[in-house]
C-alpha cells in the first residue's frame, strides 16, 4: 500500500495523459469513435483498480454513461442514461437523512445561507431547516421520475445545482473547485436530459451514442442494473459510500490514526503539518489524513474506513517501532442516533491483521 501522493501517481504518466487526450478528444465530438469511446472506458477502469482513491463520483457516474454510449442504441440509452441521472438525486438525498447529517453539514450549509447573523438558534428549526434539503433533493427525483412533472423537476434541478456552485463555490464555502465543476456538469445534463427533451418529446436523443454493439448490450445492463441496486447496500457496508452517491454525507466509515511523537520525524514531509498533538498528552499525535489528501491530491479522501485503513498499513510499515502507530476503525453512523462501532487496532501486526480481511486492499506482506 502506497501513501497518499504516491499512490496518486502510480500508473505511468503516459497512459494518464493518453487519457485526458481521449477524454477531450471524446467531449469535443458529437459521435465519438467506438474505438476512442472504448479506451476511454478500459483506462478509466484501470485507473480506478490501480487506485481506489480516483474513484470519485463524478468519474464513476462518466463510466456508467461511456458503457451504455458504447454498448445501447439511443431509444435504450436514454432510459438507461435518465435511470443513472436520477438515482443519483434519490440515493444522495436518503443519505442525508441522517442523524449526523442533519446535526453537522446540514446545519452548516443552512447557516451558510441565512448568515452568521440571521442564524436560526432554536434547535427543532435548524433541524426542520437541515431536514428541507435532502427532502427538496428526494422531490426533485421522485419529479424526474414522472414525465408529466419531469420538466419542473428538472427546473427544481438546475436551480438546486446552481444554489450549491453559489454556496461550495469561491464566494461562500470556498469547496473544491471539482465539486463546483461537477455541479455545473449536472446542471448542463438537467437541461438537456430533463427540460429540453420535455420540451419536444419526439426529439431523437442520439448525441454521443453509436450505433448498438449487440455483444456488449446485455452484459452492459447488467452492469447498470448493478450501479442502480447496488448503493441499497451502502448501510450493510456492502457497497461502497461514493459509488452510493454519498454526497456530502457524514454518516460514512472512517480511519482514525494515530502516531507516538517519537517516530512522527518517519513520516513523509508532506505530512507533517497535518500532525498534531493530541489532548492527552501522553506523547500521541494525531494524523489528519482528510487535510493531507485535499492539500496534495486536491481531492476529499476516500470515504472508506477500508482505504483510510490501507493509508496506515503503509505508514506503519515506515517506523522503525512496530508499536508506535494505532488507529481507531469506525463503521458507518447510526442512521437514528449517529453512533459507531468502534475497533481499536496497536502496532503494525493487529493494523496489518485487520487489513488483510478485506478483499479491495492490497497489504504488503
Amino acid at each position: 500500500m502506497l501513501s497518499l501522493p504516491t499512490y496518486a501517481h502510480s500508473l505511468n504518466d503516459g497512459i494518464v495523459a493518453l487519457l485526458l487526450v481521449s477524454l477531450f478528444a471524446t467531449s469535443c465530438s458529437i459521435r465519438p469513435n467506438r474505438y476512442l469511446l472504448g479506451f476511454v472506458l478500459v483506462a478509466l477502469v484501470a485507473v480506478f483498480a490501480s487506485n481506489q482513491h480516483r474513484l470519485q463520483p463524478w468519474a464513476y457516474q462518466a463510466s456508467l454513461y461511456f458503457l451504455v454510449f458504447l454498448a445501447m442504441p439511443a431509444t435504450m440509452g436514454k432510459r438507461w442514461v435518465t435511470a443513472i441521472a436520477i438515482s443519483i438525486y434519490v440515493y444522495s438525498a436518503l443519505g442525508k437523512f441522517d442523524y449526523q447529517f442533519l446535526h453537522t453539514v446540514g446545519q452548516d450549509l443552512v447557516s451558510s445561507v441565512v448568515g452568521k447573523g440571521a442564524s436560526i438558534e432554536i434547535p427543532t428549526w435548524r433541524l426542520c431547516a437541515a431536514a428541507a434539503l435532502p427532502a427538496s433533493e428526494l422531490l426533485i427525483g421522485m419529479g424526474l421520475c414522472f414525465r408529466a412533472v419531469r420538466i419542473w423537476a428538472g427546473v427544481a434541478a438546475m436551480l438546486m445545482h446552481l444554489s450549491l456552485i453559489a454556496i461550495l463555490g469561491p464566494w461562500m464555502l470556498d469547496h473544491s473547485l471539482g465539486v463546483v465543476f461537477w455541479n455545473g456538469c449536472l446542471l448542463i445534463q438537467a437541461w438537456f436530459l430533463f427540460v429540453r427533451s420535455s420540451f419536444n418529446q419526439s426529439e431523437q436523443f442520439s448525441v454521443g451514442f453509436l450505433s448498438s454493439v449487440g455483444f456488449l448490450s446485455i452484459p452492459a445492463r447488467i452492469v447498470v442494473a448493478a450501479a442502480l441496486m447496488l448503493p441499497l447496500t451502502e448501510r450493510q457496508g456492502v457497497w461502497d459510500h461514493w459509488p452510493s452517491w454519498s454526497l456530502y454525507s457524514p454518516h460514512t466509515s472512517r480511519t482514525e490514526i494515530e502516531i507516538h511523537h517519537s517516530q512522527s520525524k518517519n513520516l513523509p514531509i508532506d505530512l507533517m503539518p497535518f500532525v498534531s498533538t493530541v489532548d492527552d498528552h501522553d506523547g500521541w499525535q494525531s494524523i489528519a489524513i482528510d487535510q493531507w489528501s485535499l492539500a496534495t491530491l486536491r481531492s476529499p479522501v476516500y470515504p472508506q474506513g477500508r482505504f483510510q485503513l490501507g493509508v496506515a498499513v503503509d505508514l506503519a510499515n515506515r517506523l522503525s517501532d512496530d508499536s508506535a502507530l494505532r488507529v481507531i476503525v469506525k463503521s458507518a453512523a447510526n442512521r437514528w442516533d449517529g453512533s459507531r462501532q468502534e475497533t481499536w487496532l496497536s502496532g503494525r501486526m493487529a493494523i496489518e491483521k485487520a487489513a488483510k480481511k478485506y478483499w479491495l486492499l492490497d497489504v504488503p506482506n
